[in-house]
């Protein structure tokens, strides 16, 4: 192939890239509307300007020969919305507020103007669905921020949808526990920033691991939107409903927070069966920030979660296995310690490339340190997860496994100090040997 072949293939798959569709959920919304005179008349020609209030960035349409205009593929925040026509009012809506993928319908009627003239109207447009009839329930940043959550974990919040409860075989276990309609939580789909974030190892989550890809901390969600039913088919590879997330992204503004969280056996009371109260201590620190690097045109957010937490279970053994224990020297302790520690970092990076593209940049990294998390009651199991990590939305995950000896002797050695033997693998098992 001479120069001339390369040049054209070159040529060929840099034409075919850039017209290939985007092949995501969306996350964007769209304001549109439609613009008259006070007679009722359509007015084309009108310049309409939304104005993102927290990055400045502008985006600019002309009404069409029938009085309407749309803006397509905005990001989900507040916009001022202007529309200006010679010889008519300049009039301007503040403060519209744009959910995930929704769209808000923004009408004008516009006066002649005798003079010079600028009307802003500062009340916020009503979020009433005229576009779609599906059941949508948004989760806003406010109800995010507000709503106390003892576990910090905002897929929680999606109970507050209607159709949406606690997945009773889940219950209790170290997962987001969320049912559609009844159904297993495997069947829900989640998507962060219109990407699909499921587990594909456990295929929907398990009793100890979560559904999603990596855990988000709950500082960096914006908003999520949480669809029950009749919701567009681009969501699909669902068997019940659907979650839409959006992060939080920089602004021209610097901002940010720090937090701490703690609970402590301290307050507790001991259980009816147990003799003293289980060591338990929880401590939940971070924080997030968030800027311009170039105003207007490219920005930051960053943040950053720990999570330690230091509790323990109650092991069931028998009382002959008890006794046959301790004549052999060993720990029969009915309280197994189970740390876990868990770190997640977020950071996003907004470019506006002009008025009609942009592009972002989101890495996050998970680590997660759970030992024991199965042992309980009669149950002699433990697990240990390792770290995930996501790099532009792509999944790397190492899952393990842990063996332990078959017989009597498999409750105590739980017990025994050092960290428990476990072997890399790609899904979640349990073993026992033969001896």
């Amino acid at each position: 192939m001479g120069t001339r072949g390369i040049f054209l293939f070159v040529s060929i798959v840099v034409v075919l890239t850039m017209t290939l569709p985007a092949l995501s959920q969306t996350t964007t919304g769209v304001i549109l509307g439609d613009i008259t005179d006070k007679s009722g008349a359509r007015l084309p020609g009108v310049t309409v300007k939304a104005v993102n209030q927290a990055t400045g960035v502008v985006r600019e349409a002309i009404t069409d020969e029938y009085g309407s205009y749309r803006f397509p593929a905005l990001m989900p925040a507040d916009y001022n919305v202007t529309a200006e026509l010679s010889g008519f009012t300049t009039l301007t809506r503040q403060n519209i507020k744009l959910p995930v993928a929704t769209q808000v319908k923004i009408d004008f009627r516009m006066d002649v103007a005798t003079i010079a003239e600028n009307i802003t109207v500062t009340e916020e447009a009503p979020l009433v669905e005229t576009t779609e009839n599906s059941l949508k329930t948004f989760i806003d940043s406010q109800r995010i921020e507000e709503l106390p959550l003892k576990s910090r974990d905002f897929l929680e919040l999606a109970m507050l949808a209607p159709g949406v409860v606690q997945d009773s075989s889940a219950a209790g276990a170290n997962t987001d526990s969320i049912s559609f309609g009844g159904m297993g939580e495997a069947f829900k789909s989640v998507w962060l920033e219109g990407v699909d974030f499921n587990d594909e190892v456990t295929g929907g989550g398990t009793n100890i691991s979560s559904a999603t890809r990596t855990a988000i901390a709950q500082e960096t969600i914006q908003e999520f939107q949480v669809m029950s039913n009749s919701y567009s088919a681009e969501f699909g590879r669902s068997a019940s409903g659907a979650i839409n997330v959006v992060t939080k992204s920089g602004g021209n503004d610097f901002h940010g927070n720090a937090f701490y969280f703690r609970r402590d056996d301290a307050f507790d009371k001991p259980n009816y069966f147990a003799k003293e109260v289980p060591p338990f201590k929880t401590h939940q620190i971070g924080g997030t920030a968030g800027g311009p690097i170039q105003k207007d045109r490219i920005f930051y957010f960053a943040s950053y979660e720990r999570k330690v937490n230091d509790k323990s279970a109650q092991i069931v053994i028998p009382t002959t296995l008890v006794n046959f224990a301790q004549q052999l020297g060993y720990d029969t302790r009915t309280s197994i310690e189970q740390p876990e520690r868990f770190n997640n970092y977020f950071v996003k990076f907004n470019y506006a490339i002009n008025k009609n593209h942009s592009a972002a940049l989101t890495y996050t990294y998970d680590k997660r340190s759970a030992n024991n998390i199965e042992a309980g009651g009669a149950t002699t199991r433990g697990r240990r997860i390792p770290g995930r990590e996501v790099l532009a939305l792509r999944c790397v995950e190492h899952h393990v496994t842990t063996e332990f000896p078959n017989g009597k002797r498999v409750a105590t050695e739980l017990f025994q100090s050092g960290p428990l033997p476990r072997r890399n693998d790609q899904r979640w098992r349990s073993r026992k040997s033969s001896g």
